[in-house]
This record gives C-alpha cells, sequence and structure tokens, in this order.
C-alpha cells in the first residue's frame, strides 16, 4: 500500500491572503475632483462610516481656493455624505452635500473678518449620482480612486429670493486605504 501526503497553502501577500484582499473594503482615501462639489477642484479626504451588504456609506470633506483676481480671498469647503452599492470595481454611487464658502475681503462684514459672500448664498446644496471604480489592491491593500459624477450646484440669493439651478459634473482620482492593511 502506498500513501502520499500533500499540503496545500493559500497565497499569502504581504500578511493579506488573496481572498481577504478582494473582499477588504478600504476605510480612508484621498483625492482630487476636478469640477464636480466645488467649482474648479477640491482637495478630498473620504472616510467610510457604515460598511452593510452591499452598500457602503462615505462622508467627505474637500477645500478648494482659487488664486485668480477676483476670487482669490475666496475658499470652498464641499461636505457630503455618499452611498456607493455593490461590491464590484464599478460601483454606483449617490450622494448629498453642500458648498459653503468663506469670503476674506476687506470690507465685507466686519473689517478685516470674513464674511460668508457678498451677496450672502452662505451654501450651496450639491446633489450627486455618479460611478466610482477602485482598481486592484496592492500588496498593502491599496487601491486607486476614480469617480465620475453629475454634480449640480443648487442656490438661492437671499436679497432676491432668486433660486439657480446649476449643472455641473466632475472626475476625481486618487488612493484610498486601511491603516490595518498596511506594512509596519
Amino acid at each position: 500500500m502506498v500513501t502520499v501526503s500533500s499540503f496545500s497553502q493559500e497565497k499569502k501577500s504581504k500578511g493579506l491572503s488573496l481572498r481577504d484582499r478582494k473582499l477588504t473594503v478600504n476605510q480612508h482615501g484621498l483625492f482630487i475632483e476636478l469640477a464636480g462639489s466645488a467649482y474648479a477642484y477640491s482637495f478630498n479626504y473620504e472616510t467610510l462610516i457604515l460598511n452593510r451588504g452591499i452598500t457602503r456609506w462615505y462622508g467627505r470633506l474637500g477645500f478648494e481656493w482659487l488664486p485668480i483676481k477676483q476670487a482669490d480671498r475666496i475658499i470652498h469647503f464641499p461636505v457630503m455624505t455618499s452611498a456607493a452599492f455593490l461590491r464590484t470595481r464599478w460601483q454606483p454611487e449617490v450622494g448629498f452635500g453642500a458648498l459653503f464658502r468663506l469670503n476674506f475681503d476687506p470690507g465685507l462684514g466686519f473689517g478685516d473678518g470674513f464674511y460668508f459672500t457678498d451677496p450672502p448664498t452662505n451654501i450651496f446644496l450639491t446633489p450627486r449620482i455618479g460611478v466610482r471604480w477602485h482598481s486592484k489592491p496592492n500588496d498593502f491593500n491599496e487601491t486607486w480612486l476614480v469617480k465620475i459624477a453629475f454634480t449640480p450646484l443648487l442656490g438661492m440669493d437671499v436679497f432676491t429670493g432668486n433660486s439657480y439651478f446649476h449643472p455641473w459634473a466632475g472626475i476625481s482620482f486618487g488612493k484610498t486605504w486601511s491603516r490595518r492593511d498596511r506594512k509596519k
């Protein structure tokens, strides 16, 4: 009688199995968005808030400064929450947020202090519908992120009461990661 024994191992990559790397959802993301929820561009940080089944909720905070003659003292902060669906590399995404504007022009408001725009349209609403794509994870479970979305700006002039709808879209490029997957 002949007996043959063999052992098999699942391929490991820097501490994470190949299967675990495919199923992990990264907790953090940094990306630049061209146009989109701000006007021209914004630098953004995104964090995973809730991960349930095929749905993931994200929170996001961005920053935009336009160093041009008429807007060099205006800073924008897009703040948003969004949900991505499915566990594939291409994921539909919907969200809602606001674009906060700070204007540091002297003479607006209280001397050299700051004032929220002139006229005071302080907040622009920014709904979002689009798609996000994640690359295959690398050895540290980091992925490249690309997002394309329709992001109209909704606002109202508080002096005249006139509301407006400005169709807008954006594209984002960045990277995602989780601390627990980083190499020590």
